[in-house]
């Protein structure tokens, strides 16, 4: 940051509580910039003592640019599986998915999941590697959480000194053993009163709208049947109430359980008994592990592999005991499904099967996908799918993507409708979709796209296209309106608001209302989500906006399936993509786009997804039941 003297030794401390409070101290005293990516430290008296001296969270969305690495935010990612594959695990994961002989994926299920396990936190890591690299020290030091994260940011580069942060050592594995033998006939107890028997009791308090034990079909969501106020899950029900998609004839399982909103009581997430019952399983499968682990194996990830297998083992027992005669489990949100569970259904003899979500995930790593099959959104899509190094999959077929048929839907509504601003009548509609504001303790959820400065940044951009675009009515549109209560933001909110051509979209109450601006729009232009490339996909004019105040190609970096022509990094290219896109109303850009699109996103996306995705599942469970095979 020029013209400001910045301390020349700094120092991060990832989780800042009373154990490493008094080393953070010490550095600070000897004017050191101490930060801090989380904080257990309460608002007393320790809380005071940190303001006094100066020991402060990191703050990227402060700094003046932020380095980018190759990879972007997936960089601990492509580190994590580099250290995996430097490990000589192979005769190890050889072994694990030869225990699951019908699962052809379990192999690289368990690699992807030793992945996983070791970035606990992805982007906080992302965070103070890329903080280290923007202050640019003279001397660094990094206090981290694991002995993973430390190797991960060495492997890295991280240009400072890595030591996991002084951890108290409780022998956890010699406590279970007592604990195992002297609480033996507890743990049975425990084990009988299992996530199972809370089902049951949670399905008895709220009538639940089938039997499970009946069902062929598993409907699991993630914390319920919507996404937040965006849209419904409900693409898989079928109205036929003969069908074995009928909604009260699946069983419903969520990652808690509880009532949804369409209707029905869902299971919690099963566990596979309880954590003694597991424990002691994982001892008997490590010592199984260990003489096929080379010299170069760490205990730790044979740990990892050993309570995964424990759990998916006791997980398929509960399966089969709750749903008997179970053919296919639908993964509702594919990328939130835990790979034990994945994994335990398949073994169980129940089919998982998945609409591919998001596009993005086939090309980034932080959201892994584990299913038996997975509907992929054009073949261009599928085969993305099958290369990648964070996805475990067995068969992938394109049929294309389903939230597409919400565009179809949504197209149907004229612009403006009643309830759209009255000064938008006669203007064409150029849409604009940034992410929200979030934060996690006292650092933003995501430095780069959901602190209140990029907000701010976004708004102001749009706000220079509606002054030059007066014939034009701007809408912004993010994933919620709580920002728009942010005191931080008062002052560019109301700047938007006194133009006549833009307003703030905060009806969250419809469903799908994000679909019908979506249908609507002349141009969409936005942050780098899945919405947009839902918008691509029909052939809507879109223009990615990947640049904020200190940061540019965030996005590009690691989702480099869309052409250049698409990304605007700097405000220059936001005006000439913007112009491009608007240009003869739309069609120069359709004109151009329609090679693309069909090389993308291909075209099988023609408002009938839904349908196609039911009727593959139901030949799946037609034809398992046929065999009958489980």
């Amino acid at each position: 940051m020029a013209g400001i003297d910045l301390p020349r030794r700094g120092i991060v401390v990832e989780e800042l509580r009373l154990r490493t409070l008094p080393m953070a101290i010490s550095h600070a005293v000897r004017g050191h910039d101490v930060r801090y990516l989380n904080s257990q430290v309460g608002n007393g008296a320790s809380s005071r003592l940190l303001k006094r001296l100066s020991i402060t969270p990191i703050s990227l969305e402060s700094e003046e640019s932020i380095p980018l690495g190759q990879h972007s935010y997936d960089g601990p990612l492509f580190a994590a599986r580099s250290l995996v594959e430097n490990m000589g695990l192979k005769d190890v994961i050889d072994f694990l998915g030869s225990r699951y002989p019908t699962v052809a994926h379990a192999g690289d299920a368990f690699g992807v999941a030793l992945v996983q396990a070791m970035t606990t936190d992805v982007l906080g890591t992302f965070v103070v590697d890329t903080w280290i690299r923007a202050r640019d020290y003279e001397h660094a030091e990094v206090r981290s959480r694991t002995p993973e994260e430390t190797a991960i940011l060495r492997h890295l580069g991280t240009p400072a000194t890595v030591q996991t942060a002084n951890q108290l050592k409780i022998p956890w594995d010699r406590i279970a053993r007592v604990v195992s033998k002297s609480l033996a006939g507890f743990a049975t107890r425990l084990g009988s009163h299992s996530d199972a028997t809370l089902a049951s009791q949670s399905q008895a308090r709220t009538p639940a709208a089938s039997d499970p034990a009946e069902a062929l079909v598993l409907m699991i969501f993630n914390h319920g049947d919507t996404y937040g106020q965006l849209y419904a899950y409900d693409h898989l029900f079928s109205t036929d109430p003969s069908s074995p998609l009928f909604r009260e004839r699946t069983a419903l399982i969520s990652q808690s359980g509880g009532p949804l909103s369409g209707g029905g009581v869902a299971a919690p997430f099963p566990l596979g008994g309880s954590w003694l019952t597991r424990h002691r399983a994982a001892r008997s499968i490590y010592r199984t592990l260990q003489p096929l682990a080379g010299p170069s194996v760490p205990d730790q990830a044979l740990w990892i592999l050993a309570l995964l297998v424990a759990r998916i083992d006791a997980t398929v027992a509960q399966l089969r005991t709750t749903y008997p005669v179970a053919q296919v489990a639908c993964l509702v949100y594919e990328i939130q499904v835990p790979a034990y569970l994945s994994l335990a259904l398949d073994v169980a003899g129940i089919q998982t099967v998945a609409l591919h979500e998001r596009p993005e995930t086939a090309f980034e790593h932080v959201s892994p996908i584990i299913a038996n099959t997975v509907l992929a959104g054009s073949p261009f899509l599928a085969k993305a799918l099958r290369t990648s190094w964070s996805t475990a999959i067995s068969v992938v077929e394109p049929i294309g993507m389903w939230r597409t048929d919400l565009l179809m839907d949504a197209d149907k509504p004229s612009w403006p409708c009643e309830s759209d601003p009255s000064a938008a009548r006669g203007r064409r509609l150029i849409l604009a979709l940034p992410f929200h504001v979030a934060h996690d303790g006292p650092r933003p959820g995501n430095p780069i796209a959901t602190a209140f400065q990029t907000m701010e940044h976004f708004l102001q951009d749009m706000m220079r296209i509606a002054d030059g675009y007066q014939d034009c009515f701007v809408v912004i549109r993010a994933k919620n309106a709580d920002w728009v209560n942010d005191i931080r933001l008062a002052e560019v909110i109301a700047a938007v608001r006194s133009r006549e051509n833009m307003a703030i979209s905060t009806d969250y109450s419809r469903l799908a209302e994000s679909y019908r601006l979506c249908a609507n729009a002349d141009l969409v232009i936005g942050k780098a989500t899945s919405l947009i490339d839902e918008c691509l996909a029909v052939g809507i004019p879109a223009v990615l906006h990947d640049y904020t105040q200190n940061s540019s190609g965030s996005r590009k970096l690691v989702l480099n399936y869309l052409p250049r022509e698409i990304w605007a990094l700097d405000e220059a290219e936001l005006a000439s993509r913007v112009s491009f896109g608007m240009a003869d109303d739309g069609n120069t850009f359709r004109d151009w786009w329609v090679p693309h699109r069909s090389r993308i996103y291909g075209d099988l996306n023609n408002g009938i997804v839904r349908e196609r995705a039911r009727e593959h599942i139901l030949e799946i469970v037609g034809r398992k039941t046929r065999l009958g095979q489980r």
